[in-house]
């Protein structure tokens, strides 16, 4: 039979298989980017709402006629808590405090841009009740600033429509106000020609989608129609392009793009102008860098990463390995916990590899300030070190082993090492004690150069196999 050149059922499978993978994290990719991006500029848009009222209530002349509270005021504690409840539960369950303390208004695109915040259009819209869609609006509070965005239907809007009331200031001089027009259009504010007073801001022309334009490729974009004034429509070049925005992807990775203003491009479908960020760290405080990006500037908050870094046999630095920010410099090394390392970096603190004995004293147990001792009388010898040290090897008078026992200081730099004369031990009779001492550096595992036979005091004891009588001597004298 002759094998068919075709593609196999199982090869179909796995191409299929793939392409919805690619696809998905093509659209997981984009559904991030337009989440994080979206919440990016509402929370920037809060911030500069909650500017502009504050600003308008420290005004010596606040809710006058030229800078009265503008917004649909909230007239009782009930209206407010229906709000918070229903929309806006981030603020917390205690709204009759909230209420109490604030002066709470519902602001939307026309006092937005009243306040003076610039395209307000882009986040909340105009109150307007015969809207059908889902609109969003602030809750703002002019006495502490702050500033939530909430969502509300028609429905929503007639419920509470009884307790809000817009602002309302009334000319000083009496006259009545004589609008432009009836009402204000996409670019045309409706003020009164007397005295210049806003009614209503224009409302900006509305499109379809979130854009008023379309992108057609890299370098062009096509004007939609307003759905109002039927104004708009062509194509034209992108714009703002030497503005940069930015993107953070799910594993941490930088990226920006020079996106155009007025389309958006490119768009979460089309990653091409995406370009990793060429980042660098600076530090901020003691305790913070930040990671900043030199071509869009986009800047993120770290703490820095200490650690001690060895430079001398004298000193060590305490630095941030990622920005260099030096908490210490040039610091001395310190061993507290006397093992000839330096607490804080590692760094070996000795100057040689093998042990040198700094002090060497020998001693009759018993009578410390004898010269002599005999059978039965123990002999003591004590030794420092200027490192730590253990496997000492110890004669004494030729005899070691199991007739000598060690004990260590806590450091172990000093040893203490005993000998009981026994009756069997046999030992030249008037006759300087001998001793042998050798033992390895713990930190190295280096011994001695030499062993040590002479102590550093010129102390030394005699061997005397008779007893003095205590009757003429007092033997601790002798």
């Amino acid at each position: 039979m002759r094998k068919s050149n075709g593609i196999t059922m199982a090869s179909l499978v796995v191409v299929i298989a793939a392409i919805i993978l690619i696809s998905s994290m093509a659209i997981g990719f984009g559904y991030r980017y337009i989440t994080e991006t979206r919440k990016r500029n509402n929370e920037a848009f809060e911030e500069v709402l909650s500017s502009a009222v504050i600003k308008r209530e420290r005004n010596n002349s606040v809710n006058s006629i030229e800078n009265p509270r503008l917004g649909y005021a909230i007239k009782n504690a009930d209206t407010f808590k229906q709000i918070v409840t229903k929309y806006a539960p981030s603020l917390g369950a205690n709204t009759d405090l909230l209420y109490e303390r604030g002066l709470w208004y519902i602001i939307d695109s026309n006092y937005a841009g009243r306040l003076g915040v610039r395209n307000s259009s882009d986040y909340i819209d105009v109150l307007d009740l015969d809207n059908h869609d889902e609109m969003t609006f602030a809750l703002a509070d002019y006495l502490s600033g702050t500033v939530v965005l909430f969502h509300m239907n028609q429905q929503g809007v007639n419920d509470i429509q009884s307790g809000i009331e817009s602002s309302q200031i009334e000319p000083t001089d009496g006259h009545v106000h004589d609008y432009n027009i009836s009402e204000s259009t996409c670019t045309e504010d409706k003020k009164c020609l007397i005295c210049g007073y806003v009614a209503q801001v224009a409302k900006g022309h509305r499109y379809s989608g979130d854009m008023p334009a379309t992108p057609i490729d890299a370098e062009f974009h096509y004007c939609k129609i307003c759905e109002v004034c039927g104004m708009g429509g062509g194509y034209e070049r992108h714009s703002d392009l030497d503005r940069f925005a930015f993107y953070k992807s799910g594993d941490g990775t930088w990226y920006h793009y020079n996106g155009c203003s007025v389309c958006g491009w490119p768009n979460s479908d089309d990653k091409s102008n995406y370009y990793p960020c060429t980042t660098y760290y600076e530090s901020v405080s003691e305790e913070q860098h930040q990671l900043k990006c030199r071509i869009c500037e986009h800047t993120e908050l770290f703490d820095h990463r200490l650690k001690y870094n060895y430079l001398d046999d004298t000193y060590h630095e305490y630095v941030c390995e990622d920005c260099g920010y030096y908490r210490a410099k040039f610091e001395p090394h310190e061993d507290l916990d006397h093992d000839d390392l330096c607490d804080k970096c590692g760094h070996e603190m000795i100057e040689n590899e093998y042990p040198v004995l700094e002090s060497v004293i020998i001693k009759n147990k018993e009578y410390p300030d004898s010269h002599y001792v005999t059978k039965g009388e123990t002999i003591q010898i004590i030794y420092q070190a200027d490192k730590a040290i253990n496997d000492s090897l110890i004669t004494i008078c030729g005899f070691g082993g199991e007739n000598i026992s060690y004990t260590y200081s806590a450091d172990r730099r000093t040893c203490t090492i005993e000998m009981l004369i026994k009756e069997s031990m046999t030992i030249p009779q008037n006759t300087k004690v001998t001793f042998s001492i050798n033992c390895k550096a713990m930190s190295t595992g280096k011994w001695m150069i030499d062993p040590i036979t002479k102590t550093s005091d010129s102390s030394y004891l005699i061997y005397d196999s008779v007893s003095p009588i205590g009757e003429y001597i007092l033997k601790d004298k002798y």
